[in-house]
């Protein structure tokens, strides 16, 4: 039995080659093996890390009235490593998730970005991808956007469908005529067969950690004006959501080309990727709101949200 278990623990052979080194079948080493399990000659621990990790996403799956909650093994202070983190985490559960025929609504947050690196193109499961939203005026992310619909769509091998408009239009004759054209309207019937949709989460309080707090709003007073006197907590797929997830629409909400939240909503999988501590209010505040069923976060997350959780049990 010891000689088994120093093969396969230590060595690290595969059970058909201690097999075949012992003299022996392959299911008498799995009963060798599970023997030494049985009689404390093996014991087998997590290392801290790890351990601290399955604490953690076992205590908010308790707390959360959510689907799932997954804790990606991560403390690092750096937030590229934190993302990427996050972001394989949230590439294996979407490989896990989607199935043939699925229509999944895609973000183009930074985080989604990674996790799209990170899908295996070996698995083709013919989806269609849609954009949720149209393009921030930033430099090259209408560039980006097409990059990665062009890189999911080839990863799963289906069609990809995307706003022919920018996300924010100050112009009201503007805005109606993006409403009312074809594009927009195959991208409003597409948004209402969504089976999974990806994105991520920005906070706005108390600290700011949100891509549209400049892209999105820069040069109107109107929008500069609601987020000083309405104090959104977060936003997703470009829409603002106070502390308990309810759309804040003041100023800004009705020239947004995105998906409407009540639409978002009806959406049975929502899977919400987010690294750092900053984020923990608009996390939480997108829990209540309904926004998120599945959502994939790193430890610093993780804790600051059971922190807050345990200062007001009642929040969810």
């Amino acid at each position: 039995m010891y000689k088994a278990v120093d093969l396969y623990y230590t060595k690290g052979h595969a059970q058909k080659i201690i097999a075949e080194e012992l003299n022996i079948s392959v299911s008498t080493v799995s009963r060798l093996l599970k023997r030494a399990e049985e009689c404390g000659a093996v014991t087998i621990h997590l290392a801290p890390e790890i351990e601290q990790t399955v604490a953690l996403e076992a205590e908010l799956n308790r707390v959360l009235p959510i689907r799932e909650v997954i804790v990606a093994p991560s403390d690092s202070t750096s937030p590229l490593d934190s993302r990427l983190s996050v972001a394989l985490e949230g590439a294996r559960h979407l490989q896990n998730t989607i199935k043939d025929g699925d229509v999944i609504g895609m973000c183009n947050g930074g985080t989604v970005r990674y996790l799209i690196q990170y899908l295996n193109p070996c698995r083709k499961v013919h989806t269609t991808f849609v954009m949720l939203h149209g393009a921030l005026n930033s430099p090259n992310y209408q560039e980006q956007m097409q990059e990665n619909m062009a890189a999911i769509s080839n990863v799963f091998g289906g069609k990809k469908y995307l706003p022919n408009f920018d996300a924010y239009i100050p112009d009201g004759s503007a805005y109606e005529y993006a409403k009312s054209h074809p594009n927009t309207k195959l991208l409003q019937q597409l948004y209402e067969k969504v089976d999974v949709s990806v994105s991520g989460v920005g906070a706005l309080y108390p600290e700011c950690d949100s891509a549209l707090s400049n892209p999105l709003m820069a040069g109107d007073p109107a929008v500069s004006e609601f987020l000083r006197t309405q104090k959104p907590c977060g936003d997703i797929l470009l829409r603002f959501f106070d502390a308990d997830g309810r759309e804040c629409t003041v100023g800004h909400g009705v020239r947004v080309m995105t998906i409407e939240f009540d639409v978002y909503r009806r959406i049975p999988t929502k899977i919400v990727v987010a690294a750092g501590e900053k984020k923990a209010r608009a996390c939480i505040a997108a829990v209540r709101g309904g926004l998120v069923d599945v959502l994939i976060i790193d430890r610093p997350l993780a804790k600051k949200i059971l922190a807050l959780y345990s200062e007001r049990q009642d929040s969810f």
